[in-house]
């Protein structure tokens, strides 16, 4: 399997983003934002009980003892304020860190599947031309509706059957292959520069466009609480499990989509954004970081399986035509 700049194999990335709500790290992380959460509601009782003193003397008859803080004086309140800003510091800082690494890796991971698309760009244009003059006999396109249907199946890609815009303008030659699902697959793949594909909660759940991508991290991503965010994402995909997703060959949307994901990087930074000033924003944004990871996997996931899909027919193609 091809690997990455970063040493790993696009099937170790998937496999990690996976894998990575059920992880040590994640662990650690949600952990260390639950602490962060207390420490904040901690702080918060403190302040309470000095702001409100006088309601605290009129209550004492009837509280339980222990049932409040014990009695901190304002330095000591800043004390514990300086520990949880830097704390806060810290943990910002460790989801940046990840986020980058999601970034990077993927990054590194599209660049390998988008130089195995452009291996076959020559290929790819040697058969149009070829099956735009050449006329194939009956045997040959039972041999290539065999083969389109195999690789269906072997390759994991969810290539839909209607390609209506490629099918349009396939070569000449190919219009007379029997099954009108094997002219719209091979369209896919010969000339059609957006594949359709099927996605549903079993199959690529939580894989998005890269329109929905872009939009979502452009659209005041900055902004938007976690909670937001996985509503929206969860908005997208039961789009996309109604309609079907729209995977792109073009090699300027794929860096558009990768651009997409490094804009995001202005959400992690803790003071930057609304988000922020929730008591509840550590523990969601180590929530979202681990949805993310799910989406940027599927992402990578389909995007490997609609290129393997792409080299099979190809080559198979090729074999057969040339």
């Amino acid at each position: 399997m091809d690997t990455t700049t970063e040493g790993m194999t696009i099937g170790d990335f998937i496999k990690e983003c996976e894998l990575f709500l059920y992880s040590k790290e994640n662990f650690d992380l949600k952990k260390e934002a639950s602490e962060l959460d207390l420490m904040e509601q901690c702080i918060e009782s403190h302040r309470f009980r000095i702001e409100n003193a006088e309601l605290i003397i009129e209550s004492i008859g009837y509280l339980k003892e222990g049932f409040l803080f014990e009695s901190v004086d304002e330095k000591q309140i800043q004390v514990l304020e300086e520990k949880l800003s830097e704390k806060l510091e810290a943990f910002g800082s460790k989801i940046k860190v990840l986020w980058d690494k999601l970034v990077k890796v993927i990054k590194a991971a599209f660049a390998v599947l988008m130089k195995r698309y452009l291996n076959l760009k020559g290929k790819t244009e040697e058969i149009i031309k070829y099956l735009n003059v050449n006329k194939l006999d009956p045997e040959v396109h039972a041999v290539i509706e065999k083969m389109v249907e195999q690789v269906v199946t072997t390759s994991g890609a969810p290539i839909t059957e209607r390609q209506i815009e490629g099918f349009r303008r396939l070569p000449r030659h190919i219009i007379t292959v029997g099954k009108e699902s094997t002219r719209n697959r091979i369209a896919a793949v010969l000339v059609n520069t957006n594949i359709r594909v099927s996605v549903s909660s079993e199959k690529f759940p939580n894989a998005l466009s890269e329109n929905q991508l872009k939009e979502l991290m452009t659209s005041n991503a900055s902004r938007m609480k976690p909670d937001d965010i996985e509503k929206k994402i969860k908005g997208y995909q039961g789009a996309n499990y109604r309609n079907g997703l729209i995977v792109s060959k073009k090699e300027e949307n794929v860096k558009s989509l990768l651009d997409s994901l490094k804009s995001y990087e202005g959400f992690i930074q803790k003071g930057e954004n609304d988000a922020a000033i929730s008591g509840e924003y550590n523990s969601s944004m180590q929530k979202t970081i681990g949805l993310l990871y799910h989406v940027t996997g599927d992402i990578v996931k389909l995007y490997n399986a609609v290129i393997k899909f792409r080299e099979i027919v190809i080559m198979g193609l090729y074999r057969v035509c040339l």
